[in-house]
């Protein structure tokens, strides 16, 4: 049975200089080990929820619990050491001088003897696929190659949360993709809890949950394909159909009726195939 890892009850923030809350009562809960989409306009409450997850930012009214503890200013560092946050632009996490540098740095604030560190470094950096950059300055990488680095500084401090905050909406198609398989295949591998904070609806298809927010406030908690077979709900968040999705309601259009098991590009074309025989 899925057990919740975060919780989250009636939970408000509004900003000084806004009239508005930018949370306006939102209760959700991300269960453990799963992949949840976060998604919603410029506004919708998105940014400020993973700051107030993470005790950058502290609720007015509401609480938050990560693995059945609450969030207070006295458990925040506590906290904070279960999970990590990738960031849209990676250039403002780099610190160090070099790759491995960069990636020990975490390490480094808590005082870890150098040699497990050193060790720790690379493993992190080979699971990102990463290695042979261990002595490159971080500012000659590619995007994607930065956003590795920054996974790997992340995932080097064992967390077991990871936040993708807009983490691939710098890159191009090509690198978005990459990142977004290296991060399945970490949190199979580590049994992560993913958070994507996303404008990239076909990134949302890949999630096991939907969380859509506007202007503050939780409009619907549900499957990808629930989500995206809601044309009210999606007209009232401001979200467009992944192209996949675009797809498979054209081809209904056209009388091709084929079922919602599927979650990306590969399985549709398996599921047409399918579709093909039984004809």
């Amino acid at each position: 049975m899925a057990t919740p890892i975060i919780e989250i009850n009636n939970l408000n923030y509004q900003y000084e200089e806004n009239t508005q809350l930018a949370l306006s009562d939102v209760s959700l809960q991300i269960m453990k080990n799963s992949w949840t989409a976060i998604v919603g306009q410029n506004g919708s409450g998105k940014s400020t929820l993973a700051k107030l997850l993470n005790g950058i930012l502290q609720a007015e009214h509401g609480t938050i619990k990560v693995d059945d503890e609450v969030l207070t200013p006295e458990t925040v560092w506590n906290i904070r050491k279960k999970m990590g946050i990738v960031f849209q632009n990676p250039d403002n996490q780099f610190v160090g001088a070099t790759v491995e540098d960069d990636v020990a740095f975490g390490l480094e604030n808590q005082s870890m003897d150098p040699g497990q560190m050193r060790v720790k470094v690379k493993e992190a950096l080979a699971k990102v696929n990463m290695s042979d950059f261990l002595t490159r300055d971080p500012q000659s990488l590619s995007g994607g190659q930065k956003q590795r680095v920054a996974i790997a500084g992340v995932i080097a401090l064992e967390p077991e949360i990871i936040i993708l905050d807009e983490a691939t909406s710098m890159l191009d198609p090509s690198g978005r993709l990459e990142i977004i398989q290296t991060i399945q295949q970490l949190k199979e591998e580590l049994n992560l809890t993913v958070l994507s904070i996303t404008h990239d609806v076909d990134e949302v298809t890949l999630a096991d949950d939907v969380v859509v927010l506007t202007n503050g406030e939780l409009l619907d908690q549900d499957t990808p394909e629930k989500v995206f077979t809601n044309q009210a709900l999606l007209t009232k968040a401001g979200l467009e159909l992944p192209f996949i999705r675009e797809v498979q309601q054209r081809l209904i259009e056209h009388g091709v009726k084929i079922s919602d098991n599927w979650r990306n590009e590969k399985e549709l074309v398996d599921e047409l195939w399918q579709y093909h025989l039984k004809k």
